[in-house]
C-alpha cells in the first residue's frame, strides 16, 4: 500500500523531528510556512492595541446654563440645590466634548464619558476575559482536529467579529464583540506559536523571537501610522482589521497542517502530500529511510495517550514538572503585566500621544534582532531569569531619574529586555512540554498571561499615594519572576519531547537547582 508515492510503512513510521532535520534548517518550503504562520503577530498586535488609541478619555468641558449651578472638578458632576447630576445627562448644562488624541474617542458615541475607569477599560478587559476563557478549549480543539483547522476558523470569526464593530451603535454589543474577539484572536495566536516550532528544524526555533518582534512591531506601527491620517474611530478600527481579510485566502490555500500533528495522529495520505509539496518546492528528494522512528519511539506512539488524560497524570504524578508549569504560568503573567503597562502607558511618554507610541513601538524590532545573536550564544533559561531581572532594575529606576531623556531611555531599554523574554520564553516552554499535550498545557499555562493583560490598564489606578507605585510593582513582579526561573532546566539544542519520560530524562541531565525535589510516584 502507498500514500502518493510513499511507501505506507515508512509513512507510518516518520519521525518528525528527523523529516524537518533531514529537510534541512533553513529548507525554503518549511521558511516560507514560518514566515507566514509568524504575520498572525502583526494582526494580533493590531486588534489589541488599537483600543489603546479609541479608549482614551477625551477633555471634558461642563458648561451649567445657570451661574448658581456648581461643576465638579471631573466636569461630569453637577450640584443643583443640594442634588447631583451627570452633565452628560442633564438639561441644566451642556457638555462639551475635546478630544486630545489623533483618533476620536469612542466614549461619546457609547455614552461612557463620564462612567468609572473600570467600565471605560472593558473593551480591553473583556477582549482578555475571551481570550482566558476560550482559549484552552480551542487548542485542545487544536490537538484533535489540527493546528490549521482551528487556526483558519479562528482567524475567520475575529475578522468577522472586527469588522462588525463598524456598524455597533452600543456599548453592551462591543463588548460582546471584544469578548468574541479576544478568543479567537487568542485562539490563533496561541496555535500559531505551536506551529511556529512544529513547521521547522530544531536550530530555526531560535529565528522565532526575531520574526516574532518584525511582525509584532509591525503591527503596533500600522496602527500608529493609521493614526495619523484617520480621525473617526470607526474607520480606524475598520482599516487595522482589514489586512487579514485581505490576507486569509493565502493561509487557506497554502499553510500546510504540521508534520508532527500529521504524525501524531497518523494523517498519512496528507502526510504524504506534506512531503511532495516540500519537494517539489525545494527541487530535492525525501530519503524516508533516514526520517524513520527508532524502537523506542515506536513504542512510545503505541502507548500514547489523549491530551487530557496525559495532563491529568502528569499533573498528579510528579511533582516536578507541575511546579515549573507553575512557575511558566507566573512569568507569563509578569511578562505580559508588564509589557502591556508600559505599552498602553507609551502614549503619556511625551507630550503627544504619537511620538511616545511611535518610540515604545520601534524599540521592539531592535529587542527582536538582539534575540537571534542571543538564544544562539545563550540558553534559553539564561535569558529568560536574567533579562526578567534587568526589565526589574531598569523601570524601577525609571520614574525617579532627574532628565526626561533618561527616564524615556530607561523606559524604552527595559522594553528591550521584556522583548527578549517575551520572545524566548514561549520557545522554552514549547520545548518542555511533550507533543500530544503540547497545545493543550500550553494554552492552560498560558492563562495567567490574560490576566496579566486585564490588570495592565488598572495597574495605573493603584496609587497608594505615589504617582509611580506601578513601576515598582513591576519592578518587584519581574524580579521575583526572574529568580523562580532559575528553577527551570535548559531546553536549548534537545529536541521537541514527545512524552513525559522524554522530559523528565531531560531534567536528568540538566543541573537543576530542583534536583532535591523528588518526583511522586
Amino acid at each position: 500500500m502507498a500514500a502518493h508515492g510513499f511507501a505506507y510503512e515508512h509513512l507510518r513510521h516518520v519521525d518528525a523531528h528527523k523529516l524537518l532535520e533531514h529537510l534541512g534548517d533553513f529548507s525554503l518550503y518549511e521558511m516560507t510556512n514560518f514566515c507566514i504562520v509568524q504575520t498572525f503577530n502583526f494582526y494580533y498586535a493590531a486588534a489589541l492595541f488599537v483600543m489603546s488609541f479609541i479608549e482614551e478619555d477625551p477633555h471634558l468641558l461642563c458648561i451649567p446654563h445657570n451661574s448658581s449651578i456648581k461643576v465638579q472638578k471631573d466636569q461630569c458632576t453637577l450640584n443643583i440645590n443640594g442634588v447631583t447630576e451627570r452633565c452628560d445627562y442633564s438639561d441644566k448644562a451642556t457638555l462639551y466634548v475635546v478630544n486630545k488624541g489623533p483618533v476620536d474617542s469612542i466614549f461619546p458615541s457609547f455614552g461612557l464619558l463620564c462612567s468609572n475607569g473600570l467600565v471605560k477599560e472593558f473593551g480591553l478587559t473583556f477582549f482578555t476575559i475571551g481570550a482566558f476563557t476560550m482559549v484552552p478549549f480551542l487548542s485542545a480543539a487544536s490537538d484533535r482536529f489540527g493546528r490549521k483547522t482551528v487556526v483558519l476558523i479562528c482567524i475567520s470569526v475575529s475578522a468577522f467579529a472586527n469588522l462588525l464593530v463598524y456598524i455597533v451603535n452600543d456599548a453592551y454589543t462591543f463588548w460582546i464583540l471584544r469578548f468574541i474577539i479576544g478568543a479567537s484572536s487568542d485562539g490563533y495566536m496561541t496555535i500559531s506559536g505551536i506551529q511556529s516550532s512544529e513547521l521547522v528544524a530544531q536550530d530555526v526555533r531560535d529565528w522565532y523571537g526575531l520574526m516574532y518582534n518584525i511582525y509584532w512591531t509591525a503591527g503596533l506601527l500600522y496602527t500608529a501610522l493609521l493614526s495619523l491620517v484617520v480621525r473617526d474611530w470607526r474607520v480606524f478600527y475598520l482599516l487595522a482589521s482589514l489586512p487579514a481579510v485581505f490576507i486569509f485566502p493565502l493561509y487557506a490555500i497554502w499553510l500546510p497542517e504540521t508534520p508532527h500533528w500529521l504524525v501524531e495522529h497518523r494523517k498519512l495520505h496528507q502526510l504524504g502530500d506534506y512531503i511532495r509539496a516540500s519537494e517539489r518546492y525545494c527541487g530535492r528528494k525525501v530519503d524516508l529511510n533516514k526520517c524513520l522512528k527508532s524502537e523506542k519511539r515506536k513504542k512510545i506512539v503505541r502507548n500514547t495517550k489523549s491530551p487530557l488524560i496525559q495532563i491529568f497524570e502528569a499533573l498528579r504524578s510528579n511533582r516536578k514538572f507541575m511546579f515549573q508549569m507553575m512557575i511558566n504560568g507566573y512569568i507569563q503573567f509578569v511578562i505580559a503585566l508588564f509589557y502591556f503597562t508600559v505599552t498602553l502607558e507609551s502614549t503619556s511618554l511625551t507630550s503627544d500621544g504619537f511620538t511616545g507610541f511611535a518610540l515604545s513601538a520601534g524599540i521592539e524590532l531592535p529587542g527582536g534582532i538582539l534575540t537571534l545573536p542571543a538564544a544562539k550564544f545563550f540558553g534559553r533559561k539564561t535569558i529568560v531569569w536574567s533579562m526578567l531581572c534587568l526589565q526589574g532594575l531598569f523601570i524601577a529606576l525609571y520614574p525617579f531619574l532627574p532628565y526626561p531623556w533618561l527616564a524615556i531611555s530607561f523606559n524604552l531599554i527595559s522594553k528591550v529586555f521584556n522583548g527578549l523574554v517575551y520572545s524566548t520564553h514561549p520557545l522554552l516552554l514549547t520545548e518542555m512540554i511533550p507533543t500530544g499535550m503540547r497545545t493543550a498545557m500550553y494554552s492552560l499555562v498560558n492563562i495567567p498571561q490574560s490576566f496579566g493583560i486585564i490588570a495592565a490598564p488598572y495597574l495605573k489606578y493603584l496609587q497608594f499615594g505615589t504617582t509611580y507605585a506601578m513601576y515598582i510593582i513591576l519592578a518587584v513582579t519581574s524580579i521575583v519572576a526572574g529568580l523562580l526561573a532559575l528553577f527551570l532546566p535548559e531546553t536549548k539544542g534537545r529536541r521537541l519531547p514527545e512524552e513525559l519520560n522524554d522530559v523528565m530524562s531531560d531534567y536528568a541531565e540538566d543541573n537543576s537547582i530542583l534536583e532535591p525535589l523528588k518526583d511522586s510516584k
